[in-house]
């Protein structure tokens, strides 16, 4: 397997994914309520001069539950 093509055809679909969750965060923000909590918190800690790594801040049930979320919208 090439990996040079798979990486370009993986790199796209994580592409579309991308925008298919940021057009749904403008679009049906009620759909994404845990996301964007989590996105204020982090906003928050960042104004106040805290920057962390997501991997830092977040335990793995945070992190399930957003892709919880987004999967739903997704798959919707």
């Amino acid at each position: 397997m090439n990996k040079d093509v798979t990486k370009e055809i993986v790199k796209e679909i994580s592409n579309s994914y991308y925008n298919v969750i940021i057009d749904g965060l403008d679009e049906q923000e009620h759909r994404f309520l845990i996301l964007k909590l989590v996105i204020d918190f982090v906003v928050k800690l960042r104004e106040k001069n805290i920057n962390m790594s997501l991997d830092n801040i977040f335990n793995d049930t945070i992190i399930n539950m957003i892709y919880d979320e987004t999967n739903k919208y997704i798959g919707s």
